[in-house]
């Protein structure tokens, strides 16, 4: 059984922490140099074109003062009129400053992204971008299947993804996923997973993820240590990591419960699927340890054998969650 999540202070944290501002402070001191010598280039490229603009005007000026002398006189025809403007060309101040670029002092996002990809581990238990507007969860109904059609209201504005068909909005999803022995009939293992692919894939990049595998005992990714941020690095690193769960024991996910209620913060949405009865589990117990924090909503479903339908629909109606049922194949 894996341990439950480490606290959110410790030293490699706390020096993270700090490299991440430094590193913050030293990426705004680069920007506003680029910005100052951005603005002297332009001052001067302006400067330039404001002193050949009258140069070349008063030169024109010169010119046709000396032919209109030259042309006056006894006899000599009258000198034409001419009228003139000192025009300052609009393109003067939208000069070409594409040699700027070469001025490549913004490293933020390529060492930022870097620098997140490397310390995920340790600063996954930060908030994500969502949680700054997001106060509540919920299911998105939907057409068709075997669903109760129990569900709760929709997070304004939230972020979506969704799982066999059961779609929900959140910024932490939490996949609680079976893998006994049983999962290796009909293929359903390899649907499940193909599900869970395409679920975690198609989260937006400023939610975050765990996911739980469930057995006789519990399985997790050897690098996760708590939430993950939904980054293409995080998502192709839990991917690779998918290719080498296989399915076996039996089917016990009180434990997987129990560690995602521990969770700090909880999970938004919790995706719960088995195909199996559940002898070590009731809807009163996970109801209960659900009210004595920010509520979660879980949607669960039976895959292959609705022998633990009744359990599965009570948990999902009272999160505010929805139940569905899949048949073998997947469908």
């Amino acid at each position: 059984m894996v341990s439950p999540t480490p606290p959110t202070t410790s030293p490699k944290l706390d020096e993270l922490r700090k490299q991440v501002q430094l590193l913050r402070q030293t990426v705004h001191r680069l920007t506003v140099e680029r910005e100052m010598r951005s603005r002297k280039r332009r001052r001067r490229l302006l400067a330039t074109g404001l002193a050949v603009s009258v140069f070349f005007h008063l030169a024109l000026l010169v010119y046709f003062a000396m032919m209109s002398r030259a042309g006056d006189g006894p006899g000599g025809p009258a000198a034409d009129e001419y009228q003139f403007a000192l025009v300052f060309d609009e393109t003067l101040t939208t000069a070409d400053t594409s040699g700027l670029d070469e001025l490549d002092l913004d490293p933020s996002e390529e060492l930022l992204s870097e620098l997140t990809d490397a310390s995920d581990d340790a600063l996954a238990d930060a908030p994500a971008a969502a949680d700054l507007s997001a106060e509540g969860v919920g299911a998105i109904e939907t057409l068709g299947g075997a669903g109760d059609g129990s569900a709760g209201g929709t997070l304004a504005g939230g972020a979506g993804t969704s799982y066999f068909g059961i779609e929900a909005e959140g910024s932490r999803f939490l996949y609680i996923v079976d893998r006994s022995g049983s999962m290796m009939f009909a293929q359903r293992m390899e649907i499940a997973m193909r599900e869970l692919r395409e679920s975690v894939e198609s989260l937006p990049d400023y939610t975050s993820f765990q996911v739980i595998f469930f057995s006789s005992n519990l399985l997790e990714p050897d690098f996760q240590r708590g939430w993950a941020r939904a980054t293409a690095a995080n998502i192709r690193r839990y991917l690779s990591w998918f290719d080498r769960v296989d399915p076996g024991g039996g089917t016990i996910p009180r434990p997987a419960f129990l560690l995602a209620f521990e969770m700090r913060p909880r999970p938004d949405v919790i995706f719960f699927m088995t195909d199996g009865i559940i002898p070590d589990l009731s809807a009163e117990e996970i109801n209960d340890i659900n009210q004595r924090g920010d509520r979660v909503v879980i949607h669960t479903i039976a895959f292959g054998d609705q022998g633990s339908e009744e359990l599965l629909r009570r948990i999902a109606r009272d999160s505010g969650g929805q139940y569905r049922y899949i048949p073998d194949g997947g469908r």
